[in-house]
């Protein structure tokens, strides 16, 4: 591109990862959690409902531990973020004229970034292990309980089967989602970050 100069003040890696992160913690993680902690309310007063209660129970606790530490995370990583006109706001154009001024805040604009960047890796992570818990918390709660008898099971086996094709289809959900991690994990080039090296 003709005229591009290196970039003077650090950037995420693409100008809309600020918005998808924040959405992720404002919005995503919340509602996720929220949801985790009805079904395990659910799974913890109808055990006898589902065919793997502790199992469910345990998937959906780490679901939803997972989303809270993305929030957190994310919360704690937000604070390194801030752009140019952010340090124009706060020390004023003209203070940002001064040299030294300029320097020293740059490199903390530096070291904030690279603070930033790594809680926004471990935020990506536990939200991540979160939706796999989720999907595989889903798919265990969707197994059909066990049946006592060969009369009670000839009578459910349409809906037991019904049950079990949706918790297949849930299990599916969960390894796309672990595939969608390990590669994030094994695919480290994005877009702008070459040129910020």
């Amino acid at each position: 591109m003709d005229g591009f100069r290196e970039p003077s003040w650090k950037k995420p890696a693409t100008p809309g990862q600020v918005y998808a992160v924040d959405a992720m913690n404002n919005t995503v993680s919340p509602l996720l959690a929220g949801f985790c902690m009805a079904a395990l309310a659910t799974s913890v007063a109808d055990a006898d409902k589902f065919r793997w209660p502790g199992a469910t129970m345990l998937a959906f606790t780490l679901a939803f531990a997972n989303l809270i530490a993305s929030i957190q995370l994310g919360i704690s990583g937000r604070r390194y973020l801030y752009s140019h006109g952010d340090l124009v706001t706060w020390w004023g154009d003209s203070d940002l004229q001064d040299n030294s001024v300029n320097t020293t805040v740059r490199t903390e604009q530096e070291k904030h970034i690279s603070r930033w960047r790594e809680f926004h890796k471990w935020t990506g992570r536990a939200f991540n292990l979160g939706l796999a818990f989720l999907t595989a918390a889903v798919a265990i709660a969707l197994a059909p309980p066990s049946r006592a008898s060969a009369s009670d099971r000839s009578a459910h086996m349409i809906q037991d089967c019904l049950r079990w094709t949706a918790s297949g289809v849930s299990a599916i959900g969960c390894l796309l989602e672990l595939a969608i991690i390990v590669t994030a994990w094994l695919v480290r080039v994005r877009p702008f970050e070459r040129r910020q090296s």
